[in-house]
């Protein structure tokens, strides 16, 4: 595990001194006050985002494959699934729905057929790395993340709430 996270501190240093040198051509150092206006602006938030499913994506099949499971698929409905549950979250923190129905419910919104299902929320947890520990240190979490059951997830991250739905 130490390796599989020291590898993937690698990986995410190498992007993260790619993104800083971009970011040093697209904009003067003493302009930090230009950089936190940006942090509030709707779009920075959604890159923002979008590079976290990446990275808990990308650290979920590391644990798989380190766990001798396959790959998930990361598949785009199930993704905008757990849009809405992340959503939810902010209304209850709960694997049951505000509306009081079952968290796999939302599955059903979507049109997906599956035959067994998983979710793994989170609330609190600053970044990728943070909220992939947390899941990966408590037993049911941890079982959805290396389940050979699960052949695709959707992942979101919307302020401060986490979730992963699993689906087969």
């Amino acid at each position: 595990m130490d390796r599989v996270n020291t590898d993937l501190k690698k990986v995410f240093d190498d992007i993260r001194s790619n993104q800083s040198q971009e970011n040093e051509e697209m904009q003067k150092p003493e302009e930090p006050k230009k950089e936190s206006q940006n942090s509030k602006n709707p779009e920075s938030q959604e890159a923002v985002a979008k590079d976290s499913v990446e990275a808990v994506f990308q650290l979920v099949n590391q644990e798989r494959k380190a766990n001798g499971r396959r790959e998930l698929v990361l598949d785009p409905m199930l993704c905008e699934a757990a849009q809405v549950r992340a959503s939810e979250l902010d209304t209850l923190f709960s694997h049951t729905r505000p509306s009081g129905e079952s968290c796999f419910s939302i599955l059903d919104e979507y049109g997906l057929r599956y035959s067994g299902a998983g979710e793994n929320i989170a609330k609190g947890q600053r970044d990728a790395d943070e909220v992939m520990d947390s899941w990966m240190n408590s037993e049911g979490h941890r079982n959805n993340i290396l389940s050979s059951d699960f052949t695709k997830i959707g992942i979101r991250h919307t302020g401060d709430n986490w979730v992963q739905l699993f689906m087969k």
